[in-house]
């Protein structure tokens, strides 16, 4: 018999089609083929919400609140072509920063690599970007957006051409230095630079080196002696953050450091050669 749909396989028709498929999927026995278009079509968006709703719960971090809340942002490149180069020293960071506090680092939010837990009183999360140091700010902005995390409470670790190998360096704010994740995070912060950064020094190279090859390459044996060092010391930086406050740790960190024994790849005595 002909229904307003006309003819179908299967023989539905309007009405009784309609009811038998009911019937079917509460005994959980109907298949997606014997069912009229608008009732797959319901069951299918359902069935899409349910899995967004799973992802977003999956993705999403229990926070205690956002009071005191402080987001650690280490900057790197994803992948393990990029691992231990000196422009990943701030993923090597904040990796120490989340053992030596028992946070672990397995979820994944904005793009990025993230744990939440404490340091003293302070609840922080842990941030690696996952978009490739140029886009770093995209996973950023949306994490301190999303956990309306102000600027001042944003601490980002990463290395710097400008410092000597391996000198550890704390400021409130500044431009990026030419460094392309923090004009990335700039940028997304509303060409706002008022942000604590922990600077780390991996020198400049010595010509016909260039900077791009020079951050992308591995220390050499001599210069991750000193790099072990200032790892240790940013660790311990950071957690003076979280436990006596910013002001204090400033007051002291930058003048109790001690110049590397070892000299970095800006050196007049270097070949200029890269491990």
């Amino acid at each position: 018999r002909r229904g307003c749909w006309g003819d179908h396989p299967m023989g539905w028709r309007p009405v009784d089609g309609f009811v038998s498929a009911s019937k079917a999927v509460g005994k959980g026995a109907v298949t997606l083929g014997m069912m009229p278009t608008r009732l797959l079509g319901r069951l299918s968006r359902g069935v899409v919400g349910a899995l967004r709703r799973s992802r977003a719960a999956h993705s999403s971090i229990a926070v205690e609140g956002t009071k005191d809340l402080w987001l650690v942002v280490g900057l790197g490149n994803p992948g393990s072509k990029y691992e231990a180069t000196r422009h990943n020293i701030g993923f090597r960071i904040v990796d120490e920063v989340a053992r030596s506090n028992q946070i672990s680092i397995k979820s994944s939010k904005a793009k990025a690599q993230v744990g939440v837990g404490n340091i003293g009183a302070k609840q922080v999360i842990v941030i690696k970007p996952q978009t490739y140091m140029n886009l770093s700010g995209e996973s950023v902005g949306k994490l301190a957006r999303f956990y309306k995390v102000p600027r001042d409470k944003v601490l980002v670790v990463f290395d710097d051409l400008d410092l000597p190998n391996a000198q550890v360096k704390l400021k409130l704010k500044g431009g990026p230095g030419g460094h392309n994740g923090m004009k990335s995070i700039i940028e997304h912060f509303g060409g706002k630079n008022d942000f604590p950064r922990l600077r780390i020094g991996i020198g400049r190279p010595n010509p016909p080196i260039t900077v791009v090859k020079h951050v992308l390459q591995r220390f050499s044996k001599e210069e991750l002696e000193d790099i072990d060092v200032a790892v240790v010391d940013a660790v311990k930086i950071v957690e003076s953050i979280m436990i006596n406050g910013l002001e204090k740790t400033l007051s002291t960190c930058n003048n109790s450091k001690k110049s590397p024994t070892r000299k970095g790849p800006n050196s007049t005595t270097q070949n200029g050669s890269q491990q």
